[in-house]
């Protein structure tokens, strides 16, 4: 063990040199001409909820939104007490932090929001979303 450890103090010691390389250059490589990507977006305009390219009046179903100022003006700090205000919507809350949701007397199955859907197993709803940052929420029925 006494010689392995002197040999490691030796290699310590002694000064590291490292070789140093320069790439070598070469004039036959081609020159590439710059790349140009030019992309067009689909001119697609969703007016609401359905995500339809439609005017909120064309749309066959019935919409209902709650704005930013309605929820401000009735104190609607979470999306139960929003959703109270929307027409032929019921909220019915389950102990502690469940909350189901029934249109018209039949149970909603596809909570979304900005589009993507929520946890929603067997039409329970986990917890209460805050509306501080919703903008407005619309219903479809």
């Amino acid at each position: 063990m006494a010689g392995l450890w002197a040999q490691s103090s030796a290699l310590a010691q002694a000064p590291a040199t490292e070789a140093t390389t320069t790439p070598a250059t070469t004039s036959s490589e081609p020159e590439l001409s710059p790349v140009v990507i030019t992309t067009r977006r689909e001119n697609r305009v969703s007016k609401g909820a359905t995500n339809l390219p439609m005017e909120v009046k064309d749309t066959p179903q019935s919409i209902s939104t709650i704005d930013r100022e309605t929820l401000r003006d009735f104190g609607a700090t979470d999306s139960n007490d929003a959703l109270r205000f929307g027409t032929g919507l019921t909220v019915d809350e389950w102990e502690t932090n469940r909350t189901s949701y029934s249109s018209r007397g039949f149970e909603v199955m596809l909570t979304q929001i900005d589009g993507l859907g929520m946890t929603n197993d067997w039409g329970l709803v986990v917890g209460q979303q805050d509306t501080y940052l919703f903008d407005k929420i619309e219903l479809v029925r």
